[in-house]
């Protein structure tokens, strides 16, 4: 049996069970963990005193049973403040119809717009403030989530026609600006189109994760065609023959090589790059949301 792919994404997806570790994991609301100490009433978070703890810290009652200075701690947890970037260019709306045809493949904004809507419905959940930014070309839309069933609302709405940007675009305002002051900041986008502008967003928050979003078609190679001739969408300077990508497998080398830059630039940024197509697994993006939920816990 074939495991569900982002095709199949829906905002509940994986929902229920992180929002029950997060109710059991002693956070009150938000999933900023604020390093600001208190007293805990939970057994499970006591330990040795240390030299420097602060005396109103240790549990007096433990220590007239034991003779053992025993301190309980937990720490304050704030709401978050969250955006999340989708990048909707003209590339990401391939592949269309035309070139689709009876396969079974959705665009690259499909799979997009579920991760959104994904991301945003998870945060909400926790209490933190998520505002939704949809770039078109250089123009900016904003949208702030007030509650979990808008987000199911604008997925039911949008899901209705096929993802399309012009339903998407309904939901949205125009924006000034984008907003310049998020503790996590995700930005999803196939970044076919050259913009700088998500590495000035990873540089001026605390967590940034890069979701690189592509086809499964632009993945696999078979339909090269080795008599055609294909050129680099940003100069259409320097031609490729069919062939000659077909040989020695180098589209999937150029293509390797070009994932690897962006994954560099986005590293060295401490930044979080993660790499998605219509394809992927569920089981996939749910491991990488466990290895980037950690450094989430942002300690101010």
């Amino acid at each position: 049996m074939n495991e569900p792919t982002l095709a199949s994404l829906h905002p509940h997806h994986l929902s229920d069970m992180e929002f029950n570790q997060y109710l059991n994991s002693n956070l009150e609301q938000g999933s900023t963990r604020m390093n600001v100490p208190r007293v805990s009433r939970h057994i499970e978070l006591s330990r040795s005193y240390q030299a420097g703890d602060p005396v109103e810290m240790i549990d007096w009652r433990a220590y007239a049973r034991t003779d053992e200075l025993i301190v309980r701690e937990e720490k304050k947890t704030a709401h978050t403040r969250v955006s999340i970037t989708l990048e909707a260019n003209d590339s990401m709306q391939w592949p269309d119809k035309q070139v689709i045809g009876d396969m079974d493949v959705c665009s690259k904004l499909n799979i997009a717009a579920r991760i959104v809507l994904h991301l945003a419905y998870r945060h909400i959940r926790m209490g933190d403030q998520v505002d939704i930014f949809l770039r078109e070309q250089d123009i900016l839309h904003e949208r702030r989530i007030k509650s979990p069933l808008e987000v199911l609302n604008h997925f039911s709405d949008w899901q209705a026609l096929n993802f399309s940007l012009e339903r998407i675009l309904s939901s949205f305002s125009p924006a000034e600006q984008e907003n310049t002051s998020p503790q996590i900041a995700y930005w999803i986008s196939d970044l076919c189109h050259e913009n700088p502008k998500w590495m000035r967003g990873a540089e001026s928050v605390k967590s940034f994760v890069l979701f690189h979003i592509l086809s499964f078609l632009e993945i696999d190679p078979s339909w090269i065609v080795a008599t055609d001739s294909y050129y680099d969408r940003k100069t259409r300077l320097k031609e490729y023959r069919g062939s000659d990508l077909i040989k020695d497998d180098q589209y999937r080398h150029k293509l390797r090589d070009w994932r690897r830059s962006i994954q560099r630039k986005c590293e060295s940024l401490s930044g979080h790059y993660i790499f998605l197509s219509d394809r992927s697994t569920l089981s996939l993006y749910a491991n990488y949301l466990d290895e980037i939920a950690e450094p989430s816990r942002l300690h101010l």
